[in-house]
């Protein structure tokens, strides 16, 4: 089982575990250069494992305030773009393809969850997707880790 111990400014700390199957096809990622990784949150996390025709694939960021807005953005492939006073861009923007909005559960310590059902195509097999969020509370913006899922 791997660890992480994820830091943040703008939320408690947080650990979460991801045990099985999950853990070697869920990587999470930051930016390479340090002051950067510094300001995003590192509250994003998928739940179970993305394998061909799991209809519940789920995406969570969790440790938001009450009723956070937030925007899941998905690529094809990663990236390191500098944003200043919010950290880095950690995927791709030529390669975007799917960009999905939601409001955090209405308590502190709340979650967003984002739902993708996979489909039971093996054309997708082996396939890397590469996910961001964006979050907002009031006037504060905040981005997570990036979260690396390859199905399997």
């Amino acid at each position: 089982m791997k660890t992480y111990r994820l830091v943040s400014l703008a939320a408690p700390l947080l650990t979460f575990a991801l045990a099985g199957p999950s853990a070697a096809q869920n990587q999470v990622y930051d930016s390479a250069n340090p002051a950067l990784a510094a300001l995003t949150t590192d509250n994003l996390l998928a739940t179970n494992s993305p394998v061909l025709g799991n209809p519940g694939y789920t995406i969570e960021v969790q440790g938001l305030p009450p009723a956070a807005f937030v925007i899941l953005d998905m690529a094809t492939g990663p990236a390191d773009i500098p944003l200043p006073g919010f950290g880095a861009l950690l995927i791709n923007p030529a390669g975007l393809f799917a960009i999905r909005t939601t409001v955090s559960q209405p308590f502190p310590g709340g979650t967003a969850f984002f739902f993708f059902p996979i489909p039971n195509n093996p054309a997708l097999l082996g396939v890397s997707v590469y996910t961001q969020c964006a979050t907002f509370a009031g006037p504060t913006l905040a981005l997570t880790w990036g979260l690396q899922t390859t199905i399997f």
